[in-house]
């Protein structure tokens, strides 16, 4: 329970007051010609003879208090009245309206005296020129919220908490996916395919294009071959005339390249018109219920990310939409530098558009986001 205090103000050591020293220093009354010589002075006041009753109690006086320094002399305007009398004729008065101005100086010029410091004119004005006090607190600074205050500073507090809460979860997320997160050198989305090659040299024309669904039987290309080649070895043990050789050499056989089953073209690998060589793979084709998949290269130091079963994540092209897929198959290979690497095969856990096919992919080890910073996260079997 909140316990009311009375308002403190805490002063700065310049606003402390001094016991009252002797220093030469009088007091000149506005109200007579009359000079009273001090007996002490303080912050708050000061003390004279008043045998000859100048000053007398329950009134206000104003004059001037000098002050003579070495090489100069400085007087403070004053209003003060008697607060105290002793049976010697000292009495003791306070100073009464003074500014802060004034009191400042006449603390300073305490303060020197004391240290044993000479005082200059430019310490005086220095110090008439600055403000030396310290802000007074606001009132009631220990008094409990209610209504509308205690509402805002536990809006406030709330939001600062979250903002906090989600700067500390985003930079953790990414550490997590710098220094942890292993990501594929290359990766794209391909189909379960043969390759079919060519059964002998010459230039391919293609009846089909990619994505076209053919039946086994089906002409997928017409290769032409020139008939003098085929005839070459026979050629050359015989003798023929100029017309003879014109007339061969004027023909070409044609061989049509038929599909062997019932499956859809996934790629074509030449262009029309295109010579290729024998056994060079000019199609890859499908099996009619085949579904996406998505072929991706990690390095050799990744394998134990990798394994058979663990689960990755990848975003299409275009896409930062993070979904997941489960290794099916695992692979090594190695570059002509002799490096290896590893090629996976990933099922996705939603399929795949066909208009995604040999489209490039992103593909990594599960990473984290702040959705699953706070909920549940699931680690790879071997990350």
């Amino acid at each position: 329970m909140a316990v009311n205090q009375p308002s403190l103000v805490h002063e700065t050591e310049v606003q402390r007051r001094h016991a009252r020293v002797k220093i030469p220093a009088t007091i000149a009354l506005d109200s007579s010609t009359k000079v009273l010589k001090l007996e002490n002075i303080s912050a708050s006041g000061f003390g004279i003879n008043n045998a000859d009753n100048t000053i007398e109690p329950n009134k206000l006086y104003s004059g001037q208090l000098r002050f003579e320094f070495l090489d100069f002399s400085f007087s403070v305007p004053v209003r003060f009245s008697q607060i105290n009398a002793s049976a010697d004729g000292n009495i003791g008065c306070e100073f009464q309206e003074l500014s802060k101005q004034e009191i400042s100086t006449i603390r300073l010029i305490i303060t020197k005296y004391l240290s044993g410091e000479v005082i200059q004119a430019g310490d005086v004005l220095s110090t008439i020129n600055r403000d030396n006090y310290a802000k007074p607190r606001k009132k009631d600074v220990q008094a409990p919220l209610a209504g509308f205050a205690k509402l805002k500073g536990i809006v406030g507090t709330s939001l600062f908490f979250v903002i906090g809460l989600c700067a500390f979860a985003y930079l953790i997320t990414n550490i997590y996916n710098v220094y942890w997160v292993e990501s594929s050198l290359s990766a794209k989305v391909t189909l379960p395919h043969n390759k079919l090659y060519t059964p002998r040299e010459g230039r391919i024309f293609s009846h089909v294009e990619p994505g076209d669904t053919v039946k086994a039987g089906d002409v997928l290309a017409t290769i032409e071959s020139p008939l003098y080649e085929l005839m070459e070895p026979t050629l050359l043990n015989k003798d023929f005339n100029i017309e003879s050789l014109q007339n061969i050499l004027s023909q070409n056989l044609k061989l049509v390249v038929k599909s062997p089953c019932d499956c859809r073209v996934f790629e074509r690998n030449f262009t029309d018109a295109q010579f290729v060589t024998k056994s060079s793979a000019i199609f890859s084709l499908a099996s009619l219920d085949s579904k996406p998949f998505i072929s991706a290269s990690f390095p050799y130091s990744s394998l134990s990310s990798v394994d058979l079963g663990n689960t990755l994540d990848f975003s299409l092209a275009g896409s930062e939409h993070i979904q997941q897929g489960t290794v099916s198959n695992i692979e090594m290979f190695t570059n002509d530098n002799g490096s290896g690497y590893v090629k996976v095969d990933v099922i996705p856990n939603a399929p795949i558009e066909d208009l995604r096919l040999n489209q490039p992919v992103m593909v990594s080890t599960t990473q984290l986001n702040t959705s699953t910073l706070f909920g549940s996260v699931t680690p790879n079997a071997g990350g």
